[in-house]
């Protein structure tokens, strides 16, 4: 039990900041997130409580209040508060699996066979790129964009 509590005690830690994640307008400037956050990734807390202070009173992010939490964080203005941003995305990835890096494994198994010998590294990268991509290109669109025969 002590090695499991020793090993996992920044967890509890971890749980003070998803507020932060979700909701930054709703955190205030001095609280406990801002330490957890300085302890945990070497990030300037006063930095993060100028950041929130400007970003709370930001006038062109008001409307973003309401938008969900991919919405707000992929915000071009949010780019303006890199010490709030890098602490999103340090906390958003986080906790990836390992599922996206053994089916990238399996889709490049998948990719160089033995009737694939001329794939370069670089078209294997951008053929596993495009296999990885949770994106459906529209084909439809794309086709008549180029103004091919493919459909009628």
């Amino acid at each position: 039990m002590k090695e499991f509590d020793a090993r996992f005690k920044d967890f509890s830690e971890i749980g003070k900041l998803s507020q932060f994640l979700k909701t930054p307008y709703d955190v205030l400037p001095d609280g406990e997130w801002t330490d957890v956050a300085e302890k945990l990734f070497n990030l300037s807390m006063s930095k993060f409580q100028m950041e929130i202070i400007d970003l709370h009173e930001d006038v062109s992010l008001k409307q973003c209040r309401s938008a969900s939490t991919e919405e707000l964080w992929a915000k071009d203005a949010i780019d303006n508060y890199s010490n709030l941003k890098q602490l999103a995305i340090n906390l958003a990835t986080m906790f990836g699996s390992t599922y996206i890096c053994e089916a990238s494994f399996s889709k490049i198994n998948f990719l160089k066979n033995k009737y694939r010998t001329k794939l370069t590294d670089s078209h294997l990268e951008d053929t596993l790129s495009i296999r990885c991509s949770p994106r459906v290109p529209d084909f439809k669109k794309l086709a008549k964009e180029k103004k091919c025969n493919f459909w009628h």
